[in-house]
Parts: structure tokens; C-alpha cells; sequence
């Protein structure tokens, strides 16, 4: 663990996973590294992801979202928290209650959280544990801000060599449209949001790409792109179900993508109101950048 001679003020959870990660190095940026904390899973034994945030002068906290005790610890003298949602589908809304708890047991001052776009409208399964979270940080009491992200450009590009070996997309989404972003330009925003300087003009975030695509664009992008011919294979819910557990895909994720494809064909997806560029201020990644730069 890192010694800093003060106190850390900022502190973002999921410091290893790649949400956290980026909100840090953006956040390196705007803060010198012993303003911020970096909350981190136990370990037996080193982490080189842990190791590097010691390097850069960051202190790492360690405590798990199941541990209500070593969060209370982790979390003393931390005023502002960037709580990055659980990446455990389960038991999800147990350890967002931990964190939330933890958070108003230690004083945190103001708690900035990644949900999901439109979480109290939207028909997606994934809501259902972001909208609760949201709910419980406003039985908190705690000052927050909740950053509702949109679907991330990586969630796609992901499968990217998957469509070129198998010559198509497959999918279940129709004409629906991803407003994607990068997930750096998440993390970007994040970092903007938990600046001691900020000050909220508003509770809720709705962030989004700047623009939009179908998956139909998605692989005539591809096709250009890698000078092939990529079509995209729209499907009923129970064939691309098939398909994904043809990859042999965990079963809960393989739900959730039919789920997310059903609903963006029904709009769920789709987000113009410019908010994510304009917190950020830069256009966010757009598709063809994103290719691009993709191996």
C-alpha cells in the first residue's frame, strides 16, 4: 500500500476494472495523485494493476463491496466517491447497499454513481438493480449525481473478430440504434463530475454518443473498414440466444445481450441529447474512430 503525507479527498471504486482505471487516468489530469484514493479488492498476492496505481502515488484502499466493515474503513477521510457499479449480476443490490451504507457511516460528502441510460424508464433487465441503487442513494441523504451511461462502443467492438471469422453479424436488435460511446469518454465525464471544483447543475446525466448507428451500419463499418463483406443477421430472440451459446457465453450473459437487442430495437438505446459531449467537452468517439484504432 502507498503512504501519502495528506489525506486523500477523491476516491473511485473498481480502481483495477477498466471504467475505474480510465476514470483515474483522467482524473490525473485535474488532481495530483495524492488527492485521490483508489478502492481495491483484496489479494493474496500483488496485483499488477495495484502495483501501477502505487507507482503512480495513488494510495489503494482495500475492501470488497461484500464487506460493510472494510469499506467503513476504506472510506474514512473521503469526501467525494466515484462509486463505479458492481460488475457482480446476482448480488448486485446487497453490495451497492454496502457501498451506499459504508458511504454515509464515513462521511462522504457527495457520491457520483455510474447507472445505465434512462434507468427509470427503460425496459432493460439491467436496470432493474441501477434503478434501485438510485433509489437508496436518494434514502441516503448523501448530495449525488448519477451518471446514466449509455451502451460503450467496446461492448461491440468485442466481437469484432468474432463477425470477420463467421463473415455476419448476429444479433436480435432489428433497425434499432446504439447511441454508443467510448468508454473513455464515461470515464472522462466521471472524472469531471467528482472534481472537488464541480458543482452539478443537475441530479441525473444522460450520456450518450453523439451519434447513432444500427447494426446494419455497425457491419457495413466493418466491412469497409477490413475491406470485406460483413451483412448483418437479424434474428427472433430464441436464435441469437442459440447463437451466443454456440460461443459458449456465460448463460446470464448471453440474457442480457437478447434482452439489450430486443430493446434496443424498441428505441431503449437510442440518446440525442448531446450531454456526454458537452460535460467532456469534445466530441465523443464515434464509430469509425473506433474501428480505426481496434486490432
Amino acid at each position: 500500500m502507498n503512504s501519502c503525507k495528506s489525506t486523500p479527498k477523491v476516491m473511485v471504486t473498481g480502481a483495477t476494472g477498466q471504467l475505474g482505471g480510465l476514470a483515474i487516468s483522467a482524473l490525473l489530469q485535474r488532481l495530483d495523485p495524492n488527492q485521490i484514493a483508489a478502492l481495491v479488492r483484496p489479494k493474496k498476492e500483488a496485483d499488477a494493476r495495484v502495483s501501477k496505481l502505487d507507482q503512480l502515488g495513488i494510495e489503494t484502499r482495500e475492501a470488497d463491496y461484500e464487506d460493510p466493515a472494510a469499506l467503513r474503513q476504506a472510506m474514512s477521510g473521503i469526501e467525494r466517491l466515484l462509486f463505479v457499479s458492481s460488475n457482480s449480476f446476482e448480488p448486485r443490490r446487497t453490495q451497492h447497499q454496502n457501498v451506499i451504507d459504508a458511504a454515509q457511516a464515513s462521511g462522504v460528502k457527495f457520491i457520483a454513481y455510474t447507472s445505465i441510460l434512462n434507468a427509470q424508464d427503460t425496459p432493460l433487465v439491467l436496470t432493474t438493480d441501477h434503478r434501485e441503487t438510485e433509489d437508496m442513494l436518494t434514502s441516503s441523504g448523501i448530495d449525488h449525481v448519477v451518471l446514466r451511461n449509455g451502451w460503450y462502443l467496446e461492448n461491440h467492438l468485442n466481437g469484432v473478430q468474432q463477425a470477420l471469422k463467421d463473415g455476419f453479424i448476429a444479433g436480435a436488435a432489428a433497425n434499432g440504434r446504439f447511441s454508443s460511446a467510448g468508454r473513455a469518454d464515461y470515464a472522462a465525464a466521471a472524472a469531471v463530475v467528482i472534481h472537488p471544483d464541480f458543482v452539478p447543475s443537475r441530479q441525473v446525466f444522460e450520456l450518450a454518443g453523439d451519434a447513432s448507428y444500427s447494426l446494419n451500419d455497425l457491419a457495413a463499418a466493418l466491412s469497409e473498414q477490413f475491406n470485406t463483406d460483413i451483412r448483418y443477421r437479424n434474428m427472433d430472440a430464441e436464435a441469437f440466444r442459440t447463437t451466443l451459446e454456440a460461443h459458449n457465453l456465460p448463460q446470464t450473459l448471453t440474457s442480457i445481450l437478447v434482452d439489450t437487442d430486443l430493446c434496443a430495437a424498441d428505441g431503449a438505446l437510442e440518446d440525442a441529447n448531446g450531454t456526454l459531449g458537452d460535460l467532456i467537452g469534445r466530441p465523443t468517439l464515434s464509430l469509425a474512430d473506433a474501428l480505426s484504432a481496434s486490432p
